[in-house]
């Protein structure tokens, strides 16, 4: 048997098995790059008719292509093999040499297609860490619907019975499988009335506001089990998760008196237009809010995924319903006790009842600010777009 002998690390070194030996590491590099294949659509003239023909390809390279004889020139030939179509090689011609007194002839040549049969494993590992990144589930756009509801001066037991309609978009960017940052843009009506209570001084004091809320939602999620979407075992498809960060948000208090709307912020039904005197500043329609949100989701059809969530905003605002401190002096009101700013700031006579709103008597009862919460079910997308290396070097 001829004894086959390799330039290597400036080296000549001899074996009867090199092609098992030398090439095993190169053979992984193939397992890697059938990956590549499998889960990539490339185009020509990578491509050939049909998957099957591409891995019997695939199985005949592992055990064959990379270690042909040709006993009749006395040379080793690897790689010069017609890879797929339009006599494209799978690898530059790399020869080993059983005689001798050639040895010093090809050297020079060995040795630097050699270096190029390393730089194209390299690619190939690289490829095939980009297969990985392939499966990344980064972008995710959904809606959500449900209900929004008001929490403060006016809702002082965590009622549910003014809870009104919510809805929202969103954008999520997942971070791996345990977490993602989510921006949302959300809107919801928050409302309360007095009359509907079952405490003896809120029916008296006869107070009702109702507001549109807008907010923008910033928030960082935790997700408690791995959430994998291209699981191929299909064990990572659902979790539960909690979030929190930073709220930007509007509203603008409103109220219905004789059958009208009136906007309560420009009344100061507090004394807030006359400062000097009541010592109330008038507040502002905008305000940021501490989110808190959690619940479940649910991935079905790779692609989509269905939720639960809740979420309350903790406001740094405490007029959200236009009720925070003390009943104002009407010398602080806009028209006096005969004003309309007078009549919505104490409306406890409208039911036969005695006025209790004496200057300096307490007209809010919450010694928090205010909050509002957003919950309902969540649909999304999930964009897994499968970006491969195309022949030229590029990805698509």
């Amino acid at each position: 048997m001829n004894e086959y002998k390799l330039y290597r690390n400036g080296r000549w070194r001899s074996g009867t098995n090199i092609h098992r030996t030398d090439f095993a590491g190169f053979y992984s590099v193939l397992s890697c790059f059938s990956k590549i294949i499998h889960v990539c659509n490339l185009p020509k003239p990578f491509a050939v008719k049909g998957f099957g023909e591409l891995l019997s390809f695939l199985l005949f390279t592992l055990k064959q292509v990379f270690v042909v004889l040709y006993s009749g020139s006395g040379f080793l030939v690897l790689g010069n093999i017609q890879a797929i179509q339009n006599n494209i090689l799978l690898s530059p011609p790399l020869i080993l040499s059983s005689r001798p007194h050639k040895m010093k002839t090809v050297k020079q040549n060995i040795f630097i297609q050699f270096q190029q049969l390393k730089q194209r494993i390299v690619l190939s590992v690289v490829c095939c860490l980009l297969s990985v990144v392939c499966f990344s589930q980064i972008h995710e756009f959904g809606v959500w619907g449900g209900m929004t509801n008001y929490f403060g001066d006016l809702n002082t037991k965590t009622s549910f019975k003014f809870a009104r309609q919510g809805a929202g978009a969103f954008y999520r960017y997942n971070i791996k499988y345990r977490g993602g940052w989510k921006t949302s843009i959300n809107w919801g009506v928050a409302e309360f009335n007095d009359a509907a209570t079952n405490t003896a001084w809120n029916k008296q004091r006869n107070l009702s506001f109702k507001t549109d809320i807008f907010d923008i939602t910033s928030v960082i999620e935790f997700n408690f089990f791995k959430f994998d979407k291209a699981d191929p075992k299909g064990k990572h498809w659902w979790t539960p998760y909690l979030g929190t960060g930073l709220t930007v948000f509007f509203f603008n208090p409103k109220t219905q008196y004789n059958g009208q709307w009136y906007y309560l912020q420009p009344l100061g039904t507090e004394g807030q237009n006359d400062p000097s005197y009541s010592g109330v500043k008038k507040y502002r329609l905008f305000s940021l809010a501490v989110p808190i949100v959690g619940g479940f989701k649910f991935s079905f059809k790779r692609n989509w995924n269905i939720g639960i969530e809740a979420g309350v905003r903790k406001t740094f605002t405490d007029y959200l319903d236009d009720v925070s401190g003390k009943y104002p002096s009407y010398a602080s009101l806009p028209g006096g006790s005969t004003g309309l700013a007078a009549a919505l700031s104490d409306r406890s006579n409208e039911n036969g009842g005695e006025k209790i709103g004496k200057p300096g008597y307490q007209r809010g009862q919450s010694p928090k600010f205010d909050d509002y919460f957003f919950g309902g079910i969540t649909l999304s997308y999930t964009i897994m777009k499968i970006q491969c290396p195309s022949p030229n070097g590029t990805y698509r």
